[in-house]
């Protein structure tokens, strides 16, 4: 009986550490997904600096150079758009193996990261590691 118990501490320990797994794979998703949006946005700033640069130097208002910098910055926007974009799809897949999909995730529904968490009322109780670990020390004397 010792050695059923030790099997079921450590099945609730594994299926805890996936659960944790899953949600961190969730969150990262979720924020990558935040990320290569404001990165988007970014992109378009940068679009419309270029443009108003453009407006101010064929005006005479503004050197050359400043176009020069304009298009600069939007060539830095564009890479990091598409590193945040390459960072979102690795997490969403990330996330698509764990919950075991073919397909990957496009993004996500409901979110963890704004989501108000309530912390449950718990008596003093140890975590599935310990269990796991008393529960194979029990095993073991049994035998």
């Amino acid at each position: 009986e010792k050695g059923l118990q030790a099997a079921e501490a450590r099945q609730h320990q594994a299926q805890v550490e996936f659960a944790a797994a899953l949600a961190v794979a969730y969150a990262s998703s979720e924020a990558g997904l935040i990320r290569r949006n404001i990165a988007a946005e970014d992109v378009d700033r940068a679009r419309g600096d270029l443009k108003a640069a453009q407006a101010l130097v064929d005006a005479g208002k503004e050197a050359s150079l400043r176009v020069a910098q304009a298009q600069a910055g939007l060539s830095s926007a564009e890479a990091i758009a598409a590193s945040r974009e390459a960072e979102a799809a690795a997490a969403l897949e990330q996330l698509s193996v764990l919950a075991g999909r073919a397909e990957p995730y496009s993004g996500t529904s409901e979110s963890l990261l704004v989501r108000e968490w309530v912390a449950p009322a718990i008596a003093n109780v140890d975590s599935a590691s310990v269990l796991s670990a008393k529960a194979d020390v029990d095993a073991s004397d049994a035998v």
